[in-house]
């Protein structure tokens, strides 16, 4: 991404991995694996023991997973 791209507010909020597991139907424990195997979207370190995932991280991720 571009470092002079505008985000609106929404895209910029940070969902917490179990808000995102759920987001995605997915459960917490698929959602930790897909993260650990650096198969999940982009994250935000929020503190030294805390990520997150923004709006627009998780809809790029969705995107890059659609089959045709």
């Amino acid at each position: 991404m571009p470092k002079h791209e505008q985000l609106s507010i929404e895209d910029q909020k940070v969902l917490t991995l179990r808000e995102w597991a759920n987001l995605n139907s997915l459960s917490f424990q698929t959602a930790k694996r897909l993260f650990a195997d650096g198969k999940g979207p982009t994250t935000v370190q929020l503190s030294a023991r805390r990520v997150g995932v923004r709006v627009i991280d998780n809809r790029r991720w969705q995107e890059s997973r659609i089959r045709d």
